[in-house]
């Protein structure tokens, strides 16, 4: 098995129909798994057909910690996530991905394109660069990332639920001397379901979690100006919502002191320069 499609859903099974059917018309099918994690849905999933292995969360665990169980049951040499509102664009996407992982020394990570449902192509991106680069991040709609490294990782933090967890990540596979690749012949189709979504609460989320990342990962002399930097970025969040925010981080500060790995100086320099400018391959 070289590759394990990782799937986490929760209360979206039209959608989820629509991404494992882009799922499997990919042309490498026959080396892929489909892993679909049931993160706590309303209605339980039900049959999805005996190519795919079927988990479920009896109470939500949040995106990553759904992505967690996915992947440590994954068995393919690589793990492509796909939220459950997206699709692969076209049916050559993974050929694309593994090719370019395949070919960039200690590929770590490789990013797909994101396109809106009418096919153009999104603000976000993992990179502004119109060929496959270096870059510092990957987005949660859709990537591939080594298998192994991943367990090296131990996988996403469980804490982050989603918003920025992909920042405090690709900062580890940095520090680790991987590369984080933007394959943009990799193309996926997000439909950002609205459902569930909550605007304060995510302001709320990108507060607190850009917080975690400083907190968790950056070096000791960058942690004050890192802090500063996340509560100022926290855009259309009221006072009593960066309070709650900075509660929500001070509960988890044992998980934090747990965890904390600060990368290296030149990690943090490294993420910095490749965000503003992508090295082409």
């Amino acid at each position: 098995m070289l590759i394990s499609i990782v799937i986490s859903t929760k209360n979206r099974p039209e959608s989820l129909e629509r991404t494992l059917a882009s799922v499997r018309r990919q042309d490498c099918h026959s080396e892929l798994e489909i892993v679909v994690v049931d993160d706590g849905s309303t209605q339980p999933v039900g049959d999805l057909g005996s190519d795919v292995r079927l988990f479920r969360n009896p109470e939500s665990l949040g995106m990553c910690g759904a992505r967690n169980r996915g992947f440590r049951a994954a068995r393919g040499r690589y793990a492509v996530y796909l939220d459950d509102d997206a699709e692969f664009a076209t049916d050559d996407a993974l050929s694309r991905a593994l090719e370019r992982a395949r070919s960039v020394d200690r590929c770590g990570v490789v990013g797909f394109r994101q396109l809106r449902p009418d096919r153009s192509t999104h603000y976000m991106q993992p990179a502004v660069s119109e060929v496959p680069c270096l870059t510092n991040r990957f987005y949660g709609y859709g990537f591939m990332f080594d298998r192994a490294l991943l367990e090296e990782l131990d996988g996403f933090r469980d804490p982050f639920g989603y918003y920025l967890e992909e920042i405090e990540i690709s900062l580890r596979v940095l520090d680790r001397g991987y590369r984080i690749v933007y394959e943009p012949g990799a193309s996926v189709v997000h439909y950002e379901d609205p459902r569930g979504r909550d605007l304060k609460r995510i302001a709320r989320l990108r507060m607190r979690n850009g917080l975690l990342v400083v907190l968790l990962t950056y070096p000791t002399w960058a942690i004050g100006p890192g802090c500063l930097r996340s509560i100022r970025l926290a855009a259309g969040l009221d006072i009593a919502g960066r309070a709650a925010a900075i509660r929500d981080v001070l509960g988890l500060m044992p998980y934090v002191k747990s965890k904390r790995g600060a990368v290296a100086t030149r990690t943090l320099l490294e993420f910095s320069s490749l965000g503003r400018r992508p090295r082409a391959l």
